[in-house]
């Protein structure tokens, strides 16, 4: 797997997706289509705003191609290119 930084991860390493409701909405639509679609996303913490967003604990593996990952601490890492 190719990241823009150019450093090698394991795709069985894990990062974080923050998402909107329509993101997850999108998301169920795709697994619908195909159920191994995203398989690894689990549910990790709710922030509680204006507009609530989500917190999901992703393998690496499961990425979209230029779709971007943040760490625990929610400090933006990395966008998979490959």
């Amino acid at each position: 797997m190719k990241f823009r930084d150019g450093v090698e991860r394991d795709p069985e390493d894990c990062g974080y997706l923050i998402m909107k409701q329509k993101d997850l909405d999108a998301i169920s639509k795709k697994r619908e289509e195909n159920p191994d679609y995203k398989k690894s996303l689990e549910h990790v913490k709710d922030f509680t705003q204006t507009q609530p967003v989500f917190m999901y604990k992703i393998k690496l593996k499961d990425l979209d191609v230029g779709e971007g990952f943040h760490d625990v601490n929610i400090h933006y890492v990395c966008m998979r290119i490959e």
